[in-house]
């Protein structure tokens, strides 16, 4: 509540506290003088209209009354949801109002769109793509893999795929040598050739 206000009821309540004893006291006493007398009915009139008064103080200052309240959050623009086809994609607050930003959201799978696809739309994509074929039985490969020129099929050796020469000393990888023994070769091992040993 506003200071001032709280005030102002703190010194209508003294006067009522006075003015209450003054009454059951009947008169006062002491001083002479002459006093008022008043009856119940008076003396709760006078109660009553200084509780008017007092509900006449609206609170003034940075303090809202529940009218300024209810008026202010009925001013604010607050965005419904999303509409059906489109998701809120961001909200923003300015001054205590609301706003959303929606986005359509695709019901089909498209070239070059931005916008994001629902799940049904992509499983329908997948359900309409054309069966690819393929293989499992290596013979029918049009595209056989090779190494060293050799295409690779049945069971062939490392011999015959050109991997190991010189009656098996050394394998062939990118035309270098790579001799694989316990022991260094004997002879000459010729250049760019790699020896691994134990």
């Amino acid at each position: 509540m506003d200071t001032l206000l709280k005030q102002r009821i703190e010194i209508l309540a003294q006067e009522l506290a006075a003015l209450q004893k003054e009454v059951e006291e009947g008169g006062g006493g002491g001083g002479g003088g002459s006093v008022d007398a008043y009856t119940k009915q008076e003396s709760d009139n006078k109660f009553l209209s200084k509780s008017d008064a007092v509900a006449n103080y609206q609170p003034k200052g940075s303090y809202a009354t529940t009218g300024d309240i209810t008026s202010a959050i009925e001013g604010l623009d607050v965005a419904g949801t999303a509409a059906s086809g489109s998701y809120v994609k961001s909200i923003s607050q300015t001054d205590g109002k609301i706003s959303a930003v929606t986005e359509t959201i695709d019901t089909e799978v498209t070239n070059g769109s931005a916008h994001p696809v629902t799940s049904g739309a992509v499983y329908t994509a997948l359900q309409n793509i054309p069966s690819g074929g393929g293989t499992s039985d290596y013979t029918q490969l049009s595209n056989k893999p090779s190494i060293n020129s050799h295409t690779l099929s049945g069971n062939q050796t490392a011999a015959q795929l050109g991997l190991v020469e010189d009656g098996g000393t050394y394998f062939v990888v990118n035309n270098i040598r790579v001799y694989v023994s316990a022991s260094e070769p004997t002879g000459t091992i010729p250049a760019g050739s790699i020896w691994i040993g134990g």
